[in-house]
């Protein structure tokens, strides 16, 4: 699967995952990112992500061609400096090649936002979500107004759009309701617009996690968003829809604001590994109240090497470290540095065999 997208939070494990591929993976990839939240979140904590990912982007990524970036996760009150966060974002990373992100529930300002001159791309994407897509009737006059704004006619900003149909979690989904929904949707709307590319991404990780394994328990799912994308591109004859998913990590994942204290009592160590169509879970037990603590990554991924589909340690970056860890090799495994190694997995697999 070379045409793959993963979809990830701008946050430091998951440009961490980025920096561990092969040059000529990241060079092959055009990653979505969406700016991350958390409870209580503050404009100054998104001022400080936004200007610390442009150091990491010049220091780590100048083999990624470009990505996109959107603030979906971010309440529109925010503010930096006055303006709307999407405005810093544009005014902070003038000097980089990213593909702007815009969708049918966004304000006017944020909308207006694509017409900056400091952005350097002939391609914006327009996103859409379940409530977007559900019918091409009821959403045609809102699309209309971005089309038209941005690309249909002449002198306008744009050359290209990307389509991102981007159903979320989906794993209580009828995917058989949703295929052909979607196909409907996509059929239509290339009726009157042409797309460079459109990508069908979402997810089968929910956000509470015991609706995905309990505590200390395994557990397979099936990828529900693989089964929609095969069934839409089995029903069209249209040849540039890709695959994109939000990896191991769910589409509503938001930083937790916890003290460390506290944090230890609740946190469960939790290993999620991707093959074929399914989504393997191990997880443990509380770290504080479990006499392996922390070290229970080790029993994990022990427990995860000695599947029949883990793919060795010579496959990844992320797989080497699985590896190292069910050796005891090195100091107790962190959350955010697993599932880096975890992300990092997921797509090297989605771009190499999937």
């Amino acid at each position: 699967m070379n045409k793959y997208t993963p979809f990830l939070k701008f946050k430091g494990s998951e440009f961490g995952a980025l920096k561990l591929l092969e040059r000529v993976e990241l060079a092959g990839i055009t990653p979505f990112f969406d700016l991350a939240t958390k409870k209580d979140i503050t404009d100054q904590d998104i001022e400080n992500t936004i200007t610390k990912g442009l150091r990491k982007y010049e220091l780590n990524f100048q083999g990624c061609p470009r990505f996109y970036i959107d603030d979906f996760d971010l309440d529109d009150s925010h503010r930096i400096n006055g303006d709307i966060v999407y405005n810093f974002f544009i005014d902070t990373f003038q000097s980089i090649n990213f593909i702007p992100v815009v969708g049918l529930d966004r304000t006017p300002d944020r909308i207006s936002s694509l017409h900056d001159p400091l952005i350097g791309s002939d391609t914006f994407a327009l996103r859409l979500t379940k409530e977007d897509f559900k019918s091409y009737v009821l959403s045609e006059d809102d699309i209309a107004d971005i089309m038209n704004e941005f690309y249909v006619g002449d002198s306008k900003p744009y050359s290209k759009v990307h389509l991102i149909i981007d159903c979320r979690v989906c794993v209580e989904e009828n995917a058989v309701e949703l295929s052909n929904l979607i196909a409907k949707f996509i059929y239509d709307i290339c009726q009157d617009y042409k797309f460079e590319k459109i990508i069908l991404t979402g997810s089968s990780i929910s956000v509470n996690y015991i609706d995905n394994v309990a505590s200390g328990q395994r557990n397979t799912i099936d990828r529900i968003e693989c089964a929609i994308y095969n069934a839409v591109t089995s029903m069209l004859e249209i040849k540039n829809i890709e695959l994109g998913d939000y990896t191991v990590i769910t589409p509503d994942y938001s930083d937790v604001d916890i003290p460390p204290a506290a944090l230890r009592k609740v946190m469960t160590p939790k290993v999620v590994y991707s093959y074929d169509t399914y989504q393997h879970f191990l997880r443990g037990n509380a770290i504080e109240s479990h006499p392996d603590g922390a070290g229970q990554y080790d029993t994990l991924c022990l427990e995860l090497v000695g599947k029949g589909f883990f793919r060795g340690e010579n496959y990844s970056k992320g797989d080497e470290y699985i590896v190292k860890k069910s050796k005891k090799i090195g100091n107790n495994a962190q959350p955010a540095f697993m599932n880096k190694h975890l992300i990092n997995a997921h797509i090297t697999y989605m771009l190499n065999d999937y």
